[in-house]
């Protein structure tokens, strides 16, 4: 018999055994488990033992994620010499419960980022802000400005002694007025600082060139730094026309029908669906102008830095046209360089401007 099927016997025993109204604590109820199986059994056993008081033990997100009608408490103070533990309720902050479990205990601040825990993102920020933040990557943009701004409203309380700030892509964003807290990333989006002029170096010195070998690694990054000019003039109409939907889409995403409004006898859907028709047709006209301008004036200058923070063709760019020029999976070799080298993570952050931990 295995370890996890040693486990469910003894908790399913259990179940059975306890005397009725019992408080039954569980300490890390997951281990051993896959989650199907401690998600089924930990359901069934609540449910069949209703009368008891349950309290789990846990670290794990996806556990904790599993108990949706529990409540989450945090210990904040113990002292295990005189058996006394101070638990307190996790208090209502607009965090997920699993992201709440997660900050909660931190000794560190947090830096919410875009995209998913294993996505390209987290990879790169954690190796350049990993020892001075909790990296959290949490869905998109509005996501990060929405749980950056909760945490930092709570900052102070005995649940959190950290400050939070938040990492967003420059994508649709140009004109983003800064916010407590947020800041934008001068890049359109991660795939972009991949093709940093100083990532492409570190890549093809360990790719391609010697470190000594100025003069060829110049030609390299010059070439490539034309290839992606280029691509970019090609498909100007693709990067303007997805700058405005994505601007569109993070519109539309805030648009709200106030309660009161729909009280009043003289409201109607049908004005408000004009109106706000009429304020994105508007608004996609100032926009497409706005980036086209912006685009122009970094092609005809041959700026790259300026291409980066404009162009959104991220896997034809990092992924096709530079894994051609690196020979190999260049956005692999991107990543282990960050990681790897300290000079390049000075730069990128000097860059990137985030304020400095210590």
């Amino acid at each position: 018999m295995s370890t996890g099927e040693r486990a469910v016997l003894y908790f399913l025993c259990l179940s059975v055994i306890v005397p009725d109204g019992s408080i039954i604590i569980v300490d890390k109820p997951e281990t051993n488990l896959n989650p199907a199986l401690y998600k089924q059994l930990w359901k069934l056993i609540t449910e069949y033992r209703s009368d008891c008081h349950f309290i789990f033990i846990s670290h794990s997100q996806e556990f904790i994620d599993s108990q949706s009608s529990a409540e989450l408490l945090w210990l904040h103070d113990s002292d295990a010499s005189k058996n006394e533990y101070n638990l307190e309720p996790a208090t209502d902050t607009g965090l997920p419960k699993t992201l709440l479990a997660q900050l909660v205990g931190s000794q560190k601040p947090v830096l919410f980022c875009e995209g998913k825990p294993d996505s390209d993102d987290y990879n790169v920020y954690s190796s350049l802000y990993g020892k001075n933040y909790l990296v959290v990557s949490i869905g998109d943009h509005n996501d990060v400005i929405r749980y950056t701004k909760a945490v930092n409203k709570v900052k102070d309380s005995r649940l959190f002694k950290f400050s939070a700030l938040g990492l967003i892509d420059g994508d649709s964003l140009i004109n983003f007025t800064p916010d407590a807290g947020i800041y934008v990333l001068p890049y359109n989006e991660i795939e972009m600082l991949l093709v940093d002029p100083e990532v492409q170096k570190s890549v093809y010195v360990g790719t391609q060139a010697s470190k000594d070998d100025k003069d060829l690694l110049e030609n390299l990054v010059t070439t490539a730094n034309r290839s992606i000019i280029q691509k970019v003039k090609d498909n100007k109409a693709l990067i303007v026309n997805t700058a405005i939907k994505d601007n569109l889409d993070a519109h539309s995403a805030t648009l709200r029908v106030v309660p009161k409004q729909m009280a009043d006898s003289a409201f109607k859907f049908e004005d408000s669906i004009k109106a706000t028709q009429e304020n994105l047709i508007n608004s996609a006209k100032e926009y497409r102008q706005k980036t086209t301008e912006y685009l122009d004036q970094a092609i005809q200058s041959e700026d790259i830095m300026k291409v980066l923070k404009v162009c959104n063709l991220k896997h034809q760019i990092s992924g096709q046209l530079m894994q051609t020029m690196a020979k190999g999976n260049y956005v692999s070799f991107a990543e282990t360089q960050i990681a790897d080298n300290e000079d390049l993570q000075k730069y990128l952050r000097e860059y990137i401007g985030l304020p400095a931990q210590n």
